[in-house]
């Protein structure tokens, strides 16, 4: 049985994983919203351990309850990471932090030992990039193999990969992108994923709906939507709370390996 769980999220301003809290503690820093409200976030670069259990779940606690992917993970400490973030952008589409997973499919394997670390930067062609780095075993190991992508070239010529092209019409005097093909891909991928990381992970802490009757050593944190908006205001955790996750340091985020 697993000693402790934490529930992470991602900051999709940051691309790092956090933990909540409406209080200020030592390690948080402050955050305040556009509405004016003030919360409090402990980052986090990375966790490290097995994957046990891939899942899609309604999130009860935000408007239009919408889907999220929750990502458990265990370490050999047995602590217990949960992640929880968006699963869908708002037409549709995978958002890049669950594509990101999705294409890691072709290399994930049960009972292996991974460094997860989400990033967010900005290319040299000025384009933001996000998504997960996986390496097995440390943050210098090998990388994790990923799916490859089809597409046109601007010069001419098609690259033929495992993901469907995504594909250009004009729709009402417009050039519209067709990503049906390439999603239901992913979808299949994305259910295959799920079935082979099904594992139920026990702690010696019952597991509760965040926001609800929290146990001192039970971590809760909220949920949130892609542009880093609360959804639940509970946490627990103090700065010694979180073993064997690496805190926010900085990286050049042109230099990561994907």
């Amino acid at each position: 049985m697993a000693s402790k769980k934490f529930y992470l999220n991602i900051d999709y301003g940051e691309g790092k994983f956090y933990q909540y809290s409406k209080k200020p503690k030592n390690g948080y820093v402050k955050k305040e919203s556009k509405t004016g409200k003030v919360s409090y976030r402990r980052y986090y670069d990375s966790i490290f351990g097995e994957i046990k259990k891939i899942e899609e779940k309604k999130n009860e606690f935000f408007d239009g309850n919408p889907m999220e992917i929750v990502l458990t993970v265990m370490n050999k400490d047995g602590i217990v990471y949960v992640v929880q973030f968006m699963s869908e952008k708002q037409n549709g589409d995978y958002s890049d932090f669950a594509e990101s997973l999705i294409i890691h499919s072709k290399g994930l394997e049960k009972e292996k030992t991974y460094y997860i670390m989400p990033y967010k930067f900005e290319g040299k062609n000025g384009r933001v990039n996000t998504g997960f780095s996986i390496k097995e075993n440390s943050s210098t190991g090998e990388k994790v193999e990923k799916l490859t992508y089809s597409y046109d070239k601007k010069e001419g010529g098609h690259v033929e990969g495992d993901i469907p092209a995504i594909v250009f019409k004009e729709k009402r005097g417009k050039i519209k992108a067709d990503t049906e093909k390439k999603t239901d891909y992913l979808y299949d991928r994305f259910e295959e994923l799920k079935e082979l990381f099904n594992e139920e992970v026990k702690t010696e802490f019952s597991d509760r709906i965040p926001g609800y009757d929290e146990g001192e050593d039970t971590v809760y944190v909220s949920s949130s939507n892609e542009n880093g908006s609360l959804v639940t205001d509970e946490c627990n955790s103090t700065e010694e709370d979180t073993p064997n996750a690496e805190p926010k340091k900085e990286v050049d985020r042109n230099d990561l390996p994907f």
